[in-house]
Order: C-alpha cells, then sequence, then structure tokens
C-alpha cells in the first residue's frame, strides 16, 4: 500500500473508495497492521521530521547515520535508501518517512519510545526484519551485522559476554571483530559457524531448504549440527553449501559454483567464486545470470515486499540475466518483459503475471 494513501487515510482525507480500500488491506494480513500503526506513530511526530521533508539521499542520509551513531543504540536498524526524485512536497514527507519507519528501532529510541524488537525469552532479543526492508546494526564489540529482508536475528541481551553468539534464521552479511580469544559464532537450525575475525555472508532461509555460506575475507569453521563429523574450514572466495531436502530447487548460480555432485545432508565446498555476487544485496542490488523466472520472482517478492504470483507454468522456465538497482518494481517487471512477453498486474503487495 502506498504511504500517501496510508498518510491521507490516517488524517481522515481519503474519499469512501481509498477508505475502504485501505480497511480491505488491513483484513488482509495481521501484519499490514502493525505497519499503519508504525506509520501513524511516526507520523503522529511530524512536527520533530519536517526538517527532512526536503531530504537529499545522498548528503543527508549520512547526517541521519551520524544521529543515530551518537546515541550508542546497539540494535539500531538503518535502512539502504534507493535514489528516487520526487516531486510534491507531500511526497517528500512521505519519502522521509519510509526511511523513518524503515529505521526500525534506532528511530523510536530517538523519538523516545521502544525499540522494535520482541523481547523472546528472558536472556534474549529477537529482531525481525519485514520482506522488501533490510536492517543494519552495531553489537556492543564492534561487529556489524546486515540483516536481509524476510530474516530473523536473535541475541542476547547480556552484551555477549563470555561467548559471543547469535542465531539466524534468514540471511545476514557480517563483520566480525577479530578477538583470537574468544570466537564469534552464527547458530542457523541446521550448521554452525565459528568466526575469529572475518566477512562472511550466511543464507538460511527456511522455505530455501539449503543453507549457503560464502566468505569474503578471513576464515570460518562450519561443523553440520546433525552430522558433527562433518566439518569444513571455508577460505575466502568460496562457498559451503549444506542442502537440507533431495527435492529442492537449485538457482543457476549453484549449478556454476560447485562441480562435484552435492550430496544431501553434508556440507561441501564450491571451486573459486567471486563473492560479491552472494553479497549483492547489501549494496540494494539483486543479480542473477541464466536463472529461471521462477527463482527470480522469489528474489523479487523478498527484495520489493511483495507477493508474486505467476499463473502460466510455462514462464517459470524462461531465463533471464541481468542486475536490478535503484528502479521500482514495475520497472524491473519492464526490463524483464523486454526480454520474454508476459503481462503483470500490480495490486497493493501482489503481483500477478501471465501470458
Amino acid at each position: 500500500m502506498k504511504l500517501e494513501i496510508l498518510i491521507q487515510y490516517i488524517e481522515g482525507s481519503s474519499d469512501e473508495s481509498v477508505k475502504t480500500r485501505v480497511e480491505e488491506w488491513l483484513a488482509k494480513d495481521e501484519s499490514n497492521s502493525d505497519y499503519l500503526t508504525k506509520v501513524t506513530k511516526v507520523w503522529s511526530n511530524i512536527d520533530e521530521l519536517k526538517a527532512l521533508a526536503a531530504i537529499d539521499v545522498d548528503t543527508d542520509w549520512a547526517f541521519i547515520e551520524k544521529r543515530i551513531s551518537a546515541k550508542k543504540v546497539a540494535d539500531s536498524g538503518t535502512a539502504v535508501v534507493r535514489k528516487m526524485w520526487w516531486a510534491t512536497p507531500m511526497l517528500k514527507i512521505a519519502a522521509s518517512l519510509l526511511i523513518l519507519v524503515a529505521l526500525g528501532s534506532a528511530i523510536w529510541y530517538m523519538l523516545g519510545n521502544k525499540p522494535t524488537t520482541t523481547e523472546m525469552a528472558q536472556n534474549f532479543y529477537e529482531f525481525n526484519v519485514p520482506m522488501g526492508q533490510k536492517s543494519s546494526l552495531t553489537l556492543p564489540d564492534g561487529t556489524k551485522i546486515m540483516v536481509n529482508a524476510g530474516s530473523t536475528l536473535r541475541l542476547p541481551k547480556q552484551d555477549m559476554v563470555g561467548k559471543r553468539e547469535i542465531w539466524l534464521e534468514g540471511e545476514a552479511f557480517f563483520e566480525v571483530t577479530k578477538n583470537p580469544s574468544n570466537p564469534f559464532y552464527v547458530n542457523t537450525p541446521n550448521i554452525e559457524v565459528k568466526v575469529l575475525g572475518t566477512s562472511f555472508n550466511v543464507r538460511a532461509y527456511k522455505d530455501e531448504h539449503l543453507v549457503e555460506t560464502t566468505l569474503v575475507e578471513g576464515k570460518v569453521n562450519l561443523t553440520n549440527r546433525y552430522r558433527e563429523e562433518d566439518e569444513v574450514n571455508l577460505t575466502p572466495n568460496h562457498k559451503a553449501i549444506l542442502l537440507l531436502d533431495k527435492d529442492v530447487k537449485l538457482s543457476a548460480s549453484v549449478g556454476r559454483d560447485y562441480s562435484q555432485n552435492l550430496r544431501l545432508g553434508r556440507i561441501q565446498v564450491s571451486d573459486e567464486i567471486d563473492p560479491q555476487n552472494a553479497i549483492s544485496w547489501t549494496k540494494g542490488k539483486l543479480v542473477f545470470k541464466e536463472e529461471n523466472f521462477e527463482f527470480i520472482a522469489e528474489q523479487l517478492a523478498r527484495f520489493y515486499g511483495v507477493r508474486i504470483h505467476i499463473e502460466d507454468e510455462s514462464l517459470k522456465s524462461n531465463k533471464y540475466s541481468g542486475t536490478i538497482k535503484n528502479i521500482s518494481l514495475e520497472q524491473a517487471l519492464k526490463a524483464l518483459q523486454m526480454i520474454s512477453e508476459f503481462q503483470f498486474v500490480i495490486k497493493d503487495d501482489e503481483v500477478f503475471i501471465k501470458k
């Protein structure tokens, strides 16, 4: 749902048709109601935020980050902002609002409110990153983590005194502060990643039925939680994959990166690869080469925070190569249309594609 429409709804200035449309959208999913609550909360503080109405993405974003860092909020969230051009005052304010909502817990601290984390059991915080967003945080030891859309990160509340350890479901990129006497551990349901100090990416979305770790620099050790003897040391410019389902659908990049036959339930190391493709999402990009449309649609859904329905099975096997950056979902789909013919309709947060 577009922010301009939600703002009109909040202010009571929308006509009956728009009001009905918003209320139908709210009834569709509980998360939509949560999102509207956040938008309303920020909009109610608009007097403090109007200075951002004429925000310049290139220059003012550094100022926003500086303000957040000054608060030393350990669980601060930051947004990856795509450069756009705003034509009206309302759109400029909406742009500022979008950035503030995406900022997550840090902006609530700045406004004197509670962080947008869920308190888990007594000793943990859980950070949930919605589809279509990214969040960043810096841990007390200086370790930086960028968390991708649709991911959940669990952190201990005790500033990692003793063992440095987090739990991940989804995807995150880590820049771990070196401490040889105190390794850093990333836990997923299926593997444990042990780190001394390095940069690496872990992808462990539950619905993908695989875990993949990509090492940019340094060294990591991976252990299969269900086969402790299944352990590998990963070196830079390599990936390690663990397949969790015999019917898992693999991307074309997996086929290129691993020359050996992949075995179910075993950690296997790739040939030498360029790790930048695996971490392109941290720069707000989607990169794909000879990937089928079904796989690309799944990435677009997570990237833009929508649900995509491909109604014609024959379209799913069409292959595309390219890079998506700084464009809207509609522009991305139109670019794909230039390669093979299909029709699409975008309705709120759903996309319907057919021949």
